[in-house]
């Protein structure tokens, strides 16, 4: 009987402690989206909006990567999207399709994924 009891305890126990971490990692993600969502979205709007504007050094300061701007001096950024601006033309909708988190050397990194229509069609 006693043997009976204790496995029945230690069960409980495993059981208490694996929803508890469940609803942790749940929590964990729910703030992730949120982050998501309320903090990186606009700085997107934010780059379309630079860009229709002509303000490339804006957005080349205030919202690239280091590791882009690493890789692309701003000569060639501004070349490269003052060519695709005037295609896309403006910003009109878009929605976030998908999102991924990784850790990299300088810190966490956020690759999203927009549906987005623009003035000439969908982009």
């Amino acid at each position: 009987m006693k043997k009976k009891k204790a496995i029945i305890i230690t069960l409980s126990v495993v059981l208490l402690l694996s929803l508890t971490y469940l609803g942790s990692c749940i929590g964990a993600l729910a703030l992730s989206i949120r982050t998501v969502t309320k903090v990186l979205s606009p700085k997107v709007d934010k780059l379309f909006e630079y860009f229709s504007e002509d303000r490339y050094i804006d957005a080349y300061d205030e919202l690239i990567a280091y590791e882009l701007k690493r890789e692309m001096p701003f000569d060639e950024f501004e070349a490269t999207f003052s060519e695709i601006q005037p295609v896309l033309g403006d910003l009109q909708s878009k929605k976030m399709d998908k999102w991924y988190m990784r850790q990299g050397g300088r810190g966490r990194f956020v690759d999203l994924y927009f549906n987005a229509t623009f003035e000439n069609g969908p982009g």
